[in-house]
């Protein structure tokens, strides 16, 4: 997230990322409670990897008292009680962070004698998006990491944003702007597996991947050319 523009970060891929923090309360106890919220990311994000605190790992909580983190995706809300996207249990007088992927954390208490949330990091896997048939057709919305599904999504994102009042004809448009075979060609290419050697074992990897994230505005032509650079195309 950019805390100073007050812009959602569109991330793309896998990240480590230290959110913002848009919620706190602390108590020194005895025994002493912290937990917080952080803003990650416009959603909707896949899943978390991993979460530390101050380098040790946390656990996802499974209930509203367990110490460990809350993700929620960014899926739009249907209201404080949505079970995806609604208000947290652990700051159960917040707000549900329509559209926002975001993370709710309760330290253990061997981490809450200070007040220190910036300590918290997760590494997680981002936005989830469309890929496309050889007929521009949507076929499932997914997370992805290759360059071609996340250039299409610039595209049609920039008409989306040019009409929003109309989306049926900024798909359209979106539709007829894209060579939707050569976008497969280049899907395909990106997602052949090659032999890389990590020093220690020879394995298979896809050709390209994508891990790019824009934490502020970003003209089509500018994406376009960061996502391209990833795939050595133009």
């Amino acid at each position: 997230v950019n805390g100073i523009a007050g812009e959602l970060a569109e991330a793309f891929g896998e990240h480590l990322v230290q959110g913002y923090l848009i919620a706190t309360k602390h108590d020194d106890g005895p025994p002493p409670s912290s937990r917080f919220i952080q803003a990650l990311g416009a959603g909707e994000w896949d899943s978390t990897v991993g979460a530390w605190y101050a380098g040790d790992p946390i656990d996802e909580s499974p209930d509203d008292t367990t110490p460990g983190y809350h993700f929620h995706p960014g899926t739009i809300s249907t209201g404080i009680a949505d079970p995806v996207q609604g208000v947290d249990s652990f700051l159960p007088d917040g707000i549900a962070y329509n559209g926002t992927a975001y993370v709710a954390v309760l330290l253990p208490e061997k981490y809450s004698v200070e007040d220190t949330p910036g300590k918290f990091i997760g590494r997680y896997r981002c936005k989830k998006i469309w890929d496309y048939d050889l007929q521009g057709n949507p076929l499932n919305y997914a997370y992805s990491f290759n360059p071609a599904d996340v250039a299409v999504h610039h595209i049609r994102r920039s008409y989306d944003l040019k009409y929003p009042n109309d989306p049926a004809y900024a798909y359209q448009l979106f539709r007829d702007r894209v060579n939707w075979a050569s976008y497969t060609e280049w899907w395909n290419y990106n997602a052949a597996l090659i032999e890389w050697d990590d020093g220690t074992s020879v394995r298979n990897i896809p050709r390209f991947e994508c891990h790019l994230a824009f934490t502020g505005a970003v003209d089509l032509g500018a994406a376009l050319d960061q996502i391209c650079a990833c795939a050595g195309a133009r």
